[in-house]
């Protein structure tokens, strides 16, 4: 438990920089994989932090948040490889997973190939 306690207060944020009123917020997205043990304990894994800066308001911060971890871990959707995302800043914490809809309106690259494909041939699903 110690261990957690010092990892949280090294992980924590300086306060968030503004530049004039209407000043961006510093923010750390935290991505976290979701894990059931073989003794159907739930754990979660962390699977990469990021730091977002500039963002105008909190849904700006997710966005960017989503968009930099598809780019640097080289996937093409943030939500196959993570289940959820906190943003932490010195005022808020926000825990984000997406929802249904947007899970199911999420365009997978090649998909739409295949189903077009399979399709033309007769073969349906």
């Amino acid at each position: 438990m110690e261990q957690l306690v010092a990892r949280k207060s090294r992980l924590d944020l300086e306060k968030p920089r503004r530049s004039g009123k209407f000043g961006a917020m510093r923010w750390r997205a935290n991505f976290f994989k979701d894990l059931v043990n073989s003794e159907g304990r739930a754990s979660s894994s962390l699977q990469r932090s990021i730091e977002i800066s500039g963002a105008k308001n909190i849904d700006h911060a997710v966005e960017v948040a989503k968009r930099r971890y598809e780019r640097i871990c080289h996937v093409p959707i943030w939500s196959l490889y993570a289940d959820r995302l906190e943003l932490e800043s010195e005022e808020q914490r926000i825990l984000y997973r997406p929802t249904h809809d947007e899970i199911a309106s999420t365009r997978i690259p090649g998909r739409d190939k295949e189903v077009g494909r399979n399709a033309r041939r007769g073969l349906h699903y």
